[in-house]
């Protein structure tokens, strides 16, 4: 996750660049990669919060299975999936 936050901040960065809005089709697409790494550090910022206020064995159950499933929706959200 640390790497996709360092990723998120050069994003901002470039998308901060006045020159990049030159090329429309480029910002587009360094904007919506940004948007989708935002959204993956949200979710799992949350996530962490939640394990930390789990209390019994039926909670961890329950956030278990919740973090397979997402586990499995990163990997089929690949390029080539």
């Amino acid at each position: 996750m640390k790497n996709k936050a360092e990723k998120a901040k050069e994003l901002e960065k470039e998308i901060q660049n006045p020159d990049l809005w030159k090329d429309k089709d480029r910002a587009v697409k360094i904007s919506q990669e940004l948007a989708q790494l935002q959204e993956e550090i949200t979710e799992f910022d949350e996530l962490k919060k939640e394990l930390a206020g789990l209390k019994t064995e039926g909670e961890v159950e329950e956030f278990e299975e919740r973090i397979r499933k997402e586990e499995l929706k990163i990997f089929l959200s690949g390029e080539y999936d």
